[in-house]
């Protein structure tokens, strides 16, 4: 593989460290250690960096559009259904009405700052397919 800063803005290289930090975040919430949940929020993070990879050039788009869906299906799975157990905030009894909208509010426009650049290259790189 070649060097990814001659293909890559500094910015993805830096939102590629954030996203495995972000995965390394989740294992150290969930209290999980088995090797098999970690081996695979490891891999979802790889496989959203893979996104911008391949965007970028540095590896090549694959021949069939079935390997990025295989590769979003796993990343959704992953954090969305194997780590739902990490969601209870949205249930917490001890919030009150107020703090559960803002908690609410705040996670969700985090979220989406946080994954705007990744959902973009991600339309941009099933735009190639079309």
């Amino acid at each position: 593989m070649e060097d990814l800063s001659l293909h890559m803005p500094l910015w993805s290289i830096l939102y590629a460290g954030m996203i495995f930090a972000s995965a390394s975040g989740t294992i150290m919430m969930s209290g999980r250690r088995d090797i098999l949940y970690i081996t695979a929020e490891f891999l979802s993070a790889a496989l959203s960096i893979m996104f911008f990879a391949i965007y970028y050039g540095v590896v090549a788009y694959p021949s069939t559009i079935m390997i990025p869906l295989g590769m979003i299906a796993f990343v959704l799975f992953q954090e969305l259904w194997i780590n739902r157990q990490l969601y209870h905030f949205l249930t917490d009894e001890e919030l009150d009405a107020a703090e559960k909208k803002f908690l609410i509010w705040f996670v969700g426009f985090f979220l989406l700052l946080f994954l705007s650049p990744f959902l973009w290259v991600i339309v941009e790189v099933f735009k190639h397919y079309l």
